[in-house]
C-alpha cells in the first residue's frame, strides 16, 4: 500500500525539465518535424514484424496489429506446450516480455509482448523467425502424460 501511494504521488507530476523541453518542442514545431522523421521508421519496423509473424508463425498463434506504439501482443495456444519458450529465447539471445507481467489476473492463455521499436527490420525478422521456430517445436511435442493416478 505504501509503494502504491508513493507511485501515485510520483505520477502526479513528471520531471519539470522534460515538461519544459517538450513544451518548447511543441511550440517551436520541432516535435512535428521529429514525428515526420520517426513515424516512417517505426511503421517499417512494425510492418516487418507483422510480415514476419504472417510468414513464420503457426496458424494457431494470434497477434495484435498495432495502430500505434512499439509492441505486438501474441497469444500462443496450449499453455502446457508453450512453457519455457521465454527461457529458451533468452538462451539464444532474444528477449520478450511475458504477457503475465501486464495482466491483473491470469486468463489461462500464454501471451507474449514483443517490442519492435528498437531493432532494425532485419533483426526483427530474425527474432520472430526464432520465436516461431520455438513455438513450432513446442507444438509438435505430445501433451504431457500423467504418470500418476489421481484419487477421487
Amino acid at each position: 500500500a505504501r509503494l502504491t501511494s508513493l507511485r501515485r504521488a510520483a505520477d502526479l507530476c513528471g520531471p519539470a525539465l522534460l515538461q519544459h523541453t517538450l513544451a518548447d518542442m511543441l511550440e517551436d514545431g520541432v516535435f512535428k518535424r521529429h514525428l515526420r522523421h520517426v513515424l516512417p521508421v517505426y511503421r517499417e519496423r512494425r510492418d516487418s514484424a507483422l510480415t514476419a509473424l504472417q510468414r513464420h508463425m503457426p496458424k494457431e498463434v494470434r497477434w495484435s496489429e498495432p495502430a500505434g506504439g512499439f509492441c505486438i501482443w501474441l497469444t500462443l495456444p496450449q499453455q502446457q506446450h508453450c512453457a519455457g519458450i521465454q527461457q529458451e529465447a533468452l538462451r539464444r539471445g532474444w528477449a520478450f516480455a511475458p504477457g503475465s507481467a501486464f495482466m491483473s489476473a491470469p486468463d489461462g492463455q500464454v501471451h507474449l509482448r514483443i517490442c519492435f521499436g528498437h531493432q532494425p527490420p532485419e533483426k526483427i525478422r530474425q527474432g520472430i523467425a526464432l520465436l516461431a521456430g520455438l513455438v513450432r517445436q513446442r507444438l509438435r511435442k505430445p501433451a504431457a502424460v500423467q504418470d500418476w493416478t489421481p484419487l477421487v
